[in-house]
């Protein structure tokens, strides 16, 4: 006779696999394969077992402590002669630190970049004139060198 199938939350299969765990939370079984446990039921200790949790039941389970979120609770209020503050707001964004730039500052700032930007242009401009002048000089020595065999030959001609 073959055996049902029952169609658990994760998947379907036989009713006789021993490989179920049952959800802490909602009371669901569901195979150890689909879950991602690689251990078989014998080798998971009891307490385990008992008080596993699946991942998405975790998730609805409601929150018991708030300490470890990135927004808490004021517990004082700043001090305030014209308005009153809300509790719920993050004092922490507005105390941001405001750093102030004088036009002194930006002038400093952008006159190191220009020098900056200038001497990297003077290097490259000197090496540029380097390369040039030496191609010239030896475009010179080559020129200096034919005449002279030219006058030789010349002398040469003429005794």
């Amino acid at each position: 006779m073959p055996q049902a199938t029952v169609k658990f939350e994760c998947c379907e299969r036989q009713t006789s696999s021993p490989n179920t765990l049952s959800c802490y939370s909602s009371k669901i079984k569901y195979y150890l394969n689909c879950v991602n446990i690689e251990k078989s039921l014998k080798e998971l200790p009891e307490e385990f077992k008992s008080q596993w949790t699946f991942p998405c039941c975790c998730s609805k389970l409601p929150k018991f402590d708030n300490t470890d979120t990135p927004i808490k609770a004021t517990t004082s209020q700043p001090e305030s002669d014209s308005e009153e503050f809300p509790t719920n707001i993050n004092l922490r964004r507005s105390t941001v630190q405001k750093f102030e730039v004088s036009a002194e500052n930006i002038r400093q700032i952008v006159r190191e970049e220009l020098e900056s930007i200038f001497d990297r242009f003077k290097t490259k401009i000197i090496k540029q004139l380097e390369v040039k002048t030496k191609e010239v000089l030896d475009k010179f020595n080559q020129i200096s060198e034919s005449v002279s065999k030219v006058e030789s030959q010349l002398e040469h001609i003429q005794k």
